[in-house]
């Protein structure tokens, strides 16, 4: 009896001793990863996953970190099927999960695979219908998919969550600029700029918007947005191009003038913009100054019959009958007129 007595006293003491080691080796892992997620060590996460498993293949947190550390160094497609694992074993805490969805919407995202992507957001969506991370990554899968009519939904839905975020009202527009909806944008833009009114990009996208609308009003207001661009700090030839052209429509000469000059210090060898600017001064009956211009642009391109007609007509202007004669032989002499 006694020998009987001591063998199961044996047997209970190691499944105590058992318990404790599971327990102790569980928390080694806890603290383990909890340490190399603070380091932001993926690859430590990554070589340490099959050890861990192996020991405490029930703590399934461990598809979670892995996924995480996957993510981390873009290994999308590894890191979306370790996440998998950890939503397929349905863990009680709700957080984490929440969390695993989300990056597993990402790095869907990341791959192209929109469709999935929008299934996990409408899972977070689900959870939490005011989740703003979620409405944006389903605004990202539906700009992927260029499904511009849905990618704005989601923003407008942002907005409502995020009103004074000034991001938000630049992509909408943007995404009107994509279907060609030039109002959307110039309200969008509208918006964005109370919110930022020192954000140089929004005033000179709003012009090009403005412009786009193609009346007297809107390209008014395209030129006023150009001044402020350009005020807070847009010198680019793109500006400059646009409002010239646009004040040559209005019949702004001075104007037309003043931005090809600015463009003509960026590149002094431009044939096109000095005949350009010819033409403007040739409006202003400026003729002398076209003429200078003029002279410029055929000593670049000598059988350029258009300059040679301009520089004839304002050889006649301003009495240089000789001048004018000449330069008429020349346009005989190259297109064979009679």
């Amino acid at each position: 009896m006694k020998k009987t007595i001591l063998t199961l006293a044996l047997i209970f003491s190691g499944v105590t001793l058992f318990a404790q080691s599971a327990e102790e080796t569980l928390n080694k892992w806890i603290s383990t990863y909890s340490q190399l997620n603070t380091e932001k060590n993926w690859d430590g996460m990554i070589a340490n996953f099959n050890q861990c498993i192996s020991e405490v293949p029930t703590w399934d947190i461990a598809y979670y970190y892995k996924g995480l550390a996957e993510y981390n160094k873009d290994q999308f497609q590894a890191s979306a099927a370790s996440f998998s694992e950890f939503i397929s074993k349905a863990p009680a805490d709700r957080s984490i999960l929440m969390k695993a969805y989300m990056f597993r919407a990402q790095a869907f995202n990341k791959q192209g695979l929109s469709q999935q992507a929008l299934a996990d957001c409408e899972e977070l969506l689900k959870e939490n219908p005011n989740d703003k991370d979620a409405i944006l990554e389903k605004a990202n899968a539906h700009m992927a998919m260029k499904d511009y009519t849905a990618y704005i939904a989601d923003l407008e839905a942002a907005v409502v969550l995020d009103a004074n975020n000034a991001d938000l009202y630049k992509n909408i527009a943007s995404a009107y600029g994509m279907q060609q909806n030039w109002q959307g944008v110039v309200d969008n833009y509208t918006k964005a700029i109370a919110i930022n009114p020192n954000e140089a990009s929004y005033y000179n996208n709003r012009a090009f918007a403005y412009y786009s609308l193609k009346t007297p009003e809107g390209y008014q207001a395209a030129v006023a947005d150009y001044n402020k661009a350009e005020e807070l700090g847009i010198t680019t030839a793109q500006l400059y191009n646009y409002r010239a052209a646009i004040n040559n429509g209005l019949k702004n000469y001075e104007a037309v003038i003043a931005d090809y000059n600015k463009l003509l210090e960026m590149n002094p060898s431009d044939v096109k913009t000095t005949y350009s600017r010819a033409m403007a001064y040739y409006k202003l009956n400026k003729f002398k100054e076209a003429i200078a211009d003029l002279d410029k642009v055929l000593a670049a391109q000598p059988k350029n019959v258009n300059a040679l007609k301009l520089r004839a007509n304002c050889r006649n202007k301003v009495g240089d009958a000789k001048g004018a004669q000449a330069d008429a032989a020349l346009i005989k002499e190259l297109t064979g007129a009679k």
